[in-house]
């Protein structure tokens, strides 16, 4: 904790409650009900900010400590891990309660402390210095201290922890933090042989004010029915691993099995309408051969809506089989017609799919 004038003590202080649940089965028992009757009291209570998730309990230590503080002259210094720095999104209760630090400026400092100064675990870790009383130049600023540098090896590891700070890194880290400047500063290590290294920024308020904006890419299509786009589409997962469809390894499986229970039975004729059909769109398709690409996708609709009528086997009930695994690209607002439809569309995820309707009267 900070007491006095910028005087580091980090002899004193409770452990950090890295990674403790508040809630769910990993809580202590009564923890979960406490944190939750204590959040409806808003900001008559120690949590009004929100709510973390409930494994990590850092961010409700936070608040409660900044509830402890005493207003107008209260300071703290509060060691974590990353993950009050950037856990959850926008709109979740870790962002929430960030942005509350922030806009009521109780951030004075986050400092980068080495690794591997724990007993039981190696992970970086952070100070979080917060105040209710900044200095005037330091209002609506906060200051990034960069101190992973800073630390001895120790003579004989303890567990994971195999580092230390020494009294005059702690006395450069107090120096840079009372600063208050950009800049950084070294101090020779006789341990280490070498120079030590600490960096400070600083930064307004603002910046770490961040707002979540979805972009989207758009639907880029073309066509096209050349020999490796047939080849690709006859091995793809689409038409070898469909359990709508049709499974190779599933319907090999149930062809040696005999007798099938009923059961077995539908599925196994479900697989023998989807290779009829499969096989049917294939050889279409080879029918159909060409080296041209259709950028204009309306021109690719027009060729295949000429196609001859291929594709009954694989229909049922006259119903259209959507083959698209990731559920991504809308249904198109086309009216089915008796011929079968091959549509190939692209998006982020799994590059260029093929989506295959079997015939159909009704508009899907």
């Amino acid at each position: 904790m900070i007491t006095g004038n910028f005087a580091l003590k980090l002899e004193k202080g409770f452990n950090p409650p890295f990674g403790l649940a508040w809630g769910g089965k990993d809580a202590g028992d009564g923890v979960e009900k406490a944190v939750r009757d204590e959040a409806k009291k808003g900001f008559r209570g120690r949590f009004g900010a929100g709510l973390p998730a409930t494994g990590d309990m850092q961010l409700l230590f936070m608040q409660h400590a900044i509830a402890k503080m005493t207003r107008g002259q209260g300071r703290a210094a509060i060691i974590t891990n990353g993950s009050p720095l950037f856990s959850g999104n926008t709109t979740s209760g870790e962002s929430q309660i960030r942005h509350y630090m922030l806009r009521n400026d109780f951030i004075e400092a986050i400092i980068a402390l080495p690794s591997q100064l724990f007993y039981n675990t190696d992970i970086g870790i952070y100070a979080f210095i917060l105040s209710k009383n900044k200095r005037k130049e330091r209002r609506n600023k906060i200051q990034l201290i960069n101190a992973t540098d800073m630390w001895e090896p120790l003579k004989r590891s303890l567990g994971k922890k195999r580092r230390e700070i020494s009294k005059e890194q702690i006395d450069l880290i107090t120096e840079v933090y009372a600063a208050f400047a950009i800049g950084s500063k070294t101090l020779y290590s006789e341990k280490r042989k070498g120079e030590c290294r600490i960096g400070s920024r600083i930064f307004e308020r603002e910046e770490f004010m961040y707002r979540e904006w979805a972009v989207y890419q758009p639907l880029q299509r073309r066509g096209s029915i050349d020999a490796p786009t047939i080849e690709k589409l006859k091995h793809s997962d689409y038409f070898t691993a469909n359990s709508n469809l049709y499974n190779e390894v599933e319907f090999a499986e149930l062809s040696e099995t005999n007798p099938r229970d009923p059961k077995a039975e539908r599925k196994y004729q479900k697989y023998v309408r989807g290779k009829s059909f499969i096989d049917a769109v294939i050889e279409e398709l080879e029918a159909h051969q060409s080296e041209e690409v259709y950028m204009d996708f309306a021109q690719f609709y027009a060729k295949v809506k000429g196609f001859k009528d291929r594709g009954k086997a694989g229909s049922k009930n006259g119903e259209a089989k959507r083959l698209c695994p990731h559920r991504l690209c809308q249904k198109p607002s086309i009216g089915m017609h008796p011929r079968f439809l091959i549509q190939i569309s692209g998006h982020p995820q799994c590059g260029w799919l093929f989506h295959v309707y079997a015939p159909g009267r009704q508009k899907i």
